[in-house]
């Protein structure tokens, strides 16, 4: 999940800034990690999540219904990490 969580996070950051200069910088990970990251869960969920433009970047449907998936799993996650939760929730 560790992986998997930095993804998450890492989405969820250029989801907010819709800036793949500002993620890259702010989650110190290279303009090439950050598009290969992004093209990753786009080919295993099928799917676009951003509008890719020269000058703008914009969540599609499916980016805003990722998002939704993606705070809810870290939610759950840091909630079994403090022992909110219970583990057949996960």
């Amino acid at each position: 999940m560790v992986e998997d969580q930095r993804e998450l996070r890492v989405f969820l950051h250029l989801a907010q800034t819709l800036s793949f200069g500002r993620t890259s910088q702010d989650c110190h990970v290279s303009p090439a990690t950050l598009t290969r990251l992004v093209q990753r869960l786009e080919a295993r969920l099928g799917q676009r999540l951003f509008d890719r433009g020269p000058r703008q970047v914009a969540l599609t449907a499916e980016g805003r219904r990722f998002r939704e998936y993606a705070v809810a799993a870290l939610d759950l996650w840091n909630a079994y990490r403090q022992g909110d939760v219970d583990p057949g929730e996960l």
